[in-house]
């Protein structure tokens, strides 16, 4: 048996030297290492890189290095809405002529683009650039002359008219593309065209692209709405899917207009741009301007909720900017009185009288409606289409039985081209109803939600200067009046 070891027991161990023969004869005799001195240049060139990595680090910082693209969102919505039903709240006025607009936002082919001026500059008479960029529409569009000038690889056009500078080109992914400069030389026009783009659904103009003293002034979408407003009021035709309110008072023997559209908040600063800047104003305790245009007269202009409203009248600015505080939006009562105020009625025979309110257009009586088209309903019902020409012009769509037929009216300026909607509230018959001149080749194009087309050509001849053309249109459907295909 092992003996057990207490504490304090002293231990004696056996040391075994080693026996290097046990485990063969060794011959190799394993050289002597040899150390070698470092380089003195080694330190100092690895100290020299790492400063040039950090240098180049410092300066370059691919982490930290812009994109290709400056992008340019929309303008910040609008935090209210107001009506375009608005009234002058001034005693003894009466509404002379009545336009209501229309908004259709979900209809409208929004371009995507910019506008970019000189701070404090304008339309008219400063240096701008803007582009767009537009759904190729292969039946309206014209081919492009030949041309040596070339944007994003493709031939172009390039127009010159005085100091302004047309661009088109495309398509590019399904578009066209316009760029317009004003006060730039052809070649500046070119380098901003190669310039521009889109990048992730926004409008865009690559970083090394110098734009000089020109700086981001709103959305595209926005100036051509207060140039449509702009057109309303100067008379001008005008072919757009959205249009303004505008109504005319009688003021003591004295037009009063006051006009609205919807735009996004960056309209005032387009309004100031397309018109002129003017003198700061402020109406309702928001931002305005009073200008006095070339074409339209003295106007005051301010952006209130959703819309840019604008009053023009031959006063001082005193009594205009008066006028503009009373603008409000009107009761549903007092706005069906406005509309009744101007509203021709229409006998059985078609002929055209004044009503009790005694509108105070002049009109001719012996003046007749005259029906665009007709026919029927899927319930159904019959339905006919019928125009007025006059001041407002009058564009109805009747549906049921003549001798009990239901109305659905417009009132509107007699502007040619344009194009009108009526929407039956009983039914949901949507109708459209285009106003072309004499001489023009236009016809009226409606696309349906599946995207089937039709083309409808004028129908009826309405006076020595215009047609008309009316359609039912399937719901969810889009339209518009286009230059007809030409044939191969």
């Amino acid at each position: 048996m092992r003996q057990q070891y207490g504490p304090g027991d002293i231990i004696e161990i056996d040391v075994i030297d080693a026996e290097p023969g046990v485990f063969g004869p060794s011959t190799a005799q394993r050289p002597a290492r040899v150390r070698r001195p470092r380089p003195r240049w080694l330190l100092p060139t690895a100290i020299g890189v790492a400063a040039v990595c950090g240098a180049v680090a410092t300066v370059w910082r691919p982490w930290e290095q812009p994109p290709a693209w400056r992008t340019f969102g929309p303008a910040a919505p609008a935090v209210s809405s107001l009506s375009d039903h608005l009234i002058l709240d001034l005693d003894g006025t009466g509404v002379t002529s009545l336009h209501e607009g229309q908004n259709l936002d979900a209809d409208e082919p929004t371009p995507l683009g910019h506008v970019f001026a000189v701070p404090g500059g304008t339309y008219e008479h400063d240096a701008w650039a803007l582009f767009h960029s537009r759904g190729s529409n292969a039946a309206g569009e014209a081919a492009l002359s030949p041309s040596t000038d070339v944007v994003r690889g493709l031939q172009a056009n390039v127009r010159s008219v005085r100091v302004r500078t047309t661009v088109t080109w495309g398509p590019i992914g399904g578009n066209y593309w316009d760029s317009q400069t004003n006060r730039l030389d052809d070649d500046d026009a070119l380098e901003f065209a190669n310039a521009v783009g889109v990048v992730a659904g926004l409008p865009a103009v690559a970083y090394g692209h110098d734009m000089g003293a020109l700086k981001p002034l709103g959305d595209v979408k926005t100036l051509a709405r207060v140039q449509v407003l702009t057109a309303h009021l100067d008379g001008e035709p005008v072919l757009s899917k959205f249009t303004p309110t505008v109504a005319t008072y009688d003021v003591g023997g004295m037009p009063v207009t006051v006009a609205s559209i919807a735009t996004d908040t960056d309209g005032l600063a387009m309004a100031r741009f397309s018109l002129g800047q003017g003198r700061n104003v402020t109406v309702h305790g928001v931002p305005g301007a009073i200008i006095q245009t070339r074409r339209i007269g003295k106007v005051v202009v301010w952006h209130e909720g959703d819309r840019l409203v604008v009053v023009t009248a031959d006063v001082t600015d005193d009594e205009l900017l008066a006028m503009a505080e009373t603008v409000r939006p009107a009761f549903a009562d007092e706005w069906n009185g406005v509309l009744a105020s101007v509203a021709p009625a229409i006998t059985d025979s078609g002929d055209v009288v004044t009503t009790p309110h005694e509108a105070p257009f002049e009109l001719d009586a012996t003046q007749r409606s005259e029906t665009i088209t007709s026919g029927t309903l899927l319930d159904s019902s019959a339905y006919r289409v019928s125009i007025t020409l006059g001041n407002p012009t009058v564009i109805c769509a009747h549906v049921g039985p003549d001798d009990s037929s239901r109305g659905s009216c417009v009132y509107a300026t007699p502007l040619s081209p344009a194009t009108h909607a009526i929407h039956d509230d009983v039914s949901g018959a949507e109708f459209v109803v285009a106003v072309v001149p004499h001489d023009s080749s236009q016809v009226l194009r409606i696309t349906s939600a599946t995207g089937e087309v039709s083309v409808i050509e004028p129908q009826t001849m309405l006076s020595d200067a215009t047609f008309a053309i009316a359609a039912l249109s399937p719901s969810g459907a889009t339209y518009e009046l286009v230059e007809p295909a030409v044939p191969d």
